[in-house]
């Protein structure tokens, strides 16, 4: 009975094969995020009691970390607290 030797290069193989999130979806799924940024931005000048600070991507995406089962991504959004609203409608 003979066994085989997994070297690095299977597991190289089985993570970019199985594990690792390839690099042009990970360009998708920040593209996605650049355009929710538009949605923001758009939303937020149209009301003004909003005090955005920043909008960021984060999570596993941001920090290049993002597995191939991606099901969500992470985004950070900075709002003044003195000025941010109790309640908003979803955007659509």
């Amino acid at each position: 009975m003979t066994r085989e030797h997994i070297d690095h290069r299977n597991i190289a193989n089985f993570a970019n094969e199985r594990v690792n999130l390839p690099k042009d979806l990970a360009n998708k799924h920040r593209a996605q995020v650049r355009r929710l940024r538009e949605k923001l931005t758009s939303y937020l000048g149209d009301h003004p009691d909003f005090e955005l600070r920043k909008i960021l991507l984060s999570g596993s995406i941001a920090k290049g970390t993002a597995l191939r089962s991606i099901n969500d991504i992470d985004v950070a959004c900075y709002i003044s607290g003195a000025n941010a609203p109790r309640e908003m409608a979803l955007l659509n």
